[in-house]
């Protein structure tokens, strides 16, 4: 009996491994999210800017949550925000272009159809509350980062898509 201790001890450790890599398949997005073929992460203001031409603003705003100023870089429908150390905080795409550029999520882009997010997410659209389906960010081994990407639907649509850093 003593030696089926660690035999059952490796088959429960096992399923579980299995179940959270399933759940992973389902709920998440495996790193790197790509936005025109860059990292997000890797996008700077000085990339944003090059991409996307020049904002329609710049503003600096006062975090009281972060106790730091935050920049946003503004255009018609959609911002990117910055920490001081120019890395990406969030971002939010409210159209599909934006200076005239496709702008995709992980094949993803505004006024998509959700009947898209269901084939890829199925799960997470099943769990979605207040027309937001939240997707996890999650790295190549699996670990759960602190990131998520919501995507806002109306009329069955993507209306919007937001990338929230909660580091």
């Amino acid at each position: 009996m003593n030696s089926l201790k660690p035999l059952l001890i490796i088959f429960f450790i096992s399923i579980s491994a299995i179940g959270q890599n399933k759940w992973a398949e389902t709920h998440s997005i495996v790193n790197p999210v790509t936005l025109n073929d860059i990292k997000v992460y890797d996008l700077t203001p000085e990339l944003v800017t090059n991409l996307f031409s020049k904002p329609k603003e710049i503003k600096t705003i006062w975090s009281e949550y972060h106790d730091e100023n935050m920049v946003y870089y503004i255009y018609e429908n959609s911002y990117f925000q910055f920490w001081p150390n120019n890395l990406l905080q969030d971002l939010e795409i409210r159209d599909k272009k934006i200076n005239n550029i496709s702008v995709q999520i992980n094949n993803h882009s505004v006024g998509d159809s959700l009947i898209n997010l269901k084939r890829d997410y199925y799960k997470s659209t099943l769990n979605m509350s207040d027309n937001e389906v939240s997707i996890h960010l999650i790295s190549s081994d699996f670990c759960i980062t602190g990131s998520i990407i919501t995507f806002k639907i109306a009329n069955d649509l993507i209306e919007h898509i937001k990338l929230i850093d909660l580091n």
